[in-house]
């Protein structure tokens, strides 16, 4: 058994690597399949289609179909998410909608790595750090996101994964590096740094970098929500009008009044989270 377990520490990253492997040439067939067999949809995959293909047309990230705009307008007036430039070069290889599913998979894949170096600091070596690896891969979340069309937000797991390793290894250069890019992906991913400056403060008991993290996120989201998309959106954040009077209208359609009610009236909150859907 000791000598089992001797092979498995030296073979660890290949084990991880085949698996990841494994996982990305399946998923990658398998969201394709489900496209061209007619099964995706084109408010999703269609909206983020059109982004791409109209950049590498000269049109630069134009939509006619998000924020329910027919008339051509810049897609960062709906959502900030400046990372398309980074696989652009990608898309203009095979200008298809079936490269975004694919590097949604290779993204979704690599996301295993900061999870398995994590359990390599956490974890003595052997199988119970390769389990880890596997719960990953069988999380039925994942194989949720990776099915369901594109997302911009399904990219921001590999970042997140080695922020968390990064923060618990006591690297807080790369830490930050690492969250801080998160922030070109959407606008609200800097509130999950606000968590992160929250856990730092409470958990770590690093009050420099944790009112750090938690004040500059803060400042990161306010600044892409009330100044960066409405300047390309005609002086206002159209989402916040649009999406939370739809889904939030129980408990108010501004953020502020949505803290507040959430916070003063626990029933209403209750409510909208505990529906069938919702579950």
């Amino acid at each position: 058994m000791a000598e089992i377990q001797r092979r498995l520490i030296r073979i660890e990253p290949y084990v991880v690597a085949v698996l990841a492997s494994t996982y990305f040439v399946l998923y990658s067939v398998l969201s394709v399949l489900r496209h061209v067999t007619y099964h995706s949809f084109g408010p999703d995959l269609g909206i983020f289609d059109q982004v791409f293909w109209n950049t590498t047309q000269g049109r630069f990230l134009e939509s006619t179909m998000s924020l329910v705009q027919a008339q051509p307008h810049s897609y960062l007036a709906d959502h900030f998410s400046p990372v398309y430039l980074l696989l652009m070069p990608a898309y203009l290889l095979i200008p298809r909608p079936e490269t975004l599913l694919v590097i949604q998979t290779l993204f979704l894949a690599l996301g295993v790595w900061p999870v398995y170096l994590l359990a390599r600091l956490k974890l003595e070596p052997g199988f119970q750090r390769l389990a880890w690896v596997l719960v990953y891969f069988l999380f039925l979340p994942v194989a949720f996101i990776n099915l369901f069309d594109f997302h911009e937000l399904a990219l921001a797991v590999l970042p997140l994964g080695f922020a968390i390793y990064f923060l618990e290894k006591g690297r807080p250069g790369w830490f930050l590096v690492s969250l801080v890019s998160t922030f070109l992906i959407k606008e609200e991913l800097p509130l999950v740094g606000v968590g992160f400056g929250v856990y730092i403060l409470l958990a770590k008991r690093d009050w420099k970098l944790g009112l750090g993290v938690l004040a500059g996120s803060l400042a990161a989201f306010l600044a892409i929500v009330r100044v960066i998309i409405p300047a390309f959106g005609g002086g206002s954040y159209e989402y916040f009008a649009r999406r939370l009077n739809y889904r939030y209208a129980e408990l108010g359609t501004t953020p502020q009044e949505i803290m507040t009610n959430a916070w003063t009236h626990p029933g209403r909150l209750a409510h909208l989270l505990f529906q069938a859907q919702k579950l």
